[in-house]
């Protein structure tokens, strides 16, 4: 008897289907207000509604889905701004060139290196 009532209370996929259609424009809000992009919004929006699918047979009452479709969500955009964080984007003028750098001659370099083998070994250490 517990297996029937475990069944009769799970979502079906076309009732996955029908409720994340119902609560999605709720969704995308809470995704944008983590992520302010609407392109990052709708990336993540795709990514919980995936990890909802793959696992929407854990849902314990049908009543919760929007709850449990709002946590994966909210996971979702913390994990997003986690992996963003991990990355400095530049803009391609300030990347100096590798020609740019090396335009020191091999004397003046060697001038430099003998400089700075003369300070201080602990300011000579924080040069670099």
């Amino acid at each position: 008897m517990d297996k029937l009532s475990k069944v009769s209370t799970a979502l079906t996929e076309q009732q996955f289907s029908d409720r994340l259609e119902a609560c999605k424009e709720k969704l995308y809000r809470f995704a944008f207000s983590y992520v302010k992009n609407e392109q990052e919004a709708l990336e993540i929006i795709s990514e919980a509604s995936y990890k909802g699918f793959l696992s929407y047979e854990k849902v314990k009452s049908p009543d919760y889905f929007e709850t449990w479709m709002t946590r994966i969500v909210i996971n979702c955009s913390l994990d997003h701004i986690r992996r963003k964080k991990k990355y400095t984007y530049m803009e391609d003028s300030t990347i100096p060139f590798a020609a740019e750098e090396s335009s020191m001659g091999l004397e003046e370099q060697w001038d430099l290196y003998e400089a700075l083998d003369h300070l201080h070994p602990k300011i000579g250490h924080l040069s670099f």
